[in-house]
């Protein structure tokens, strides 16, 4: 018989996964969640909950992603279109996904919905137009030069 988690068995949880991000960075909270066997799209869903909940302690909007993050979704983002096509739809479904969640964190979460929609965009073949000015700009830019060459 299954037993769902409390809400303060939840909270304890992403209490201590935030610490671990806070003391090791994302990098080191993907490498142990990544030893622990979680699934990849798993491990994208508890890093956008515990940068929330890292974000959601700050009464500014949230910084950019961290660049593991973006390093990360633009690269399987371009690795999709150049030759691993069989996750194509996998990848699709994870973006979808982390858009889903960023969009229901609020309004400060626009710019990394945005991103994702950018993102999203490429998979289509369809050229993503983000301003100049706009803090994805740069890894967009440079994902679609990428794929020029």
């Amino acid at each position: 018989m299954m037993s769902e988690n409390s809400p303060s068995e939840f909270d304890a949880l992403i209490a201590k996964l935030v610490d671990i991000y806070k003391q090791a960075g994302e990098a080191g909270l993907r490498q142990m969640l990544t030893e622990n066997n979680l699934p990849e799209a798993q491990i994208e869903e508890i890093l956008i909950a515990v940068m929330a909940e890292v974000g959601g302690n700050a009464d500014d909007t949230p910084d950019m992603l961290p660049f593991e993050t973006i390093r990360e979704w633009v690269s399987n983002t371009y690795a999709v279109k150049k030759g691993d096509t069989a996750n194509l739809e996998a990848w699709r479904e994870q973006l979808e996904g982390a858009k889903s969640q960023m969009s229901a964190m609020g309004d400060a979460w626009a710019n990394e919905v945005q991103f994702v929609e950018a993102l999203l965009a490429v998979l289509r073949d369809e050229t993503p137009n983000l301003p100049n000015v706009h803090p994805y700009h740069e890894p967009i830019q440079a994902l679609l030069e990428a794929l020029k060459g």
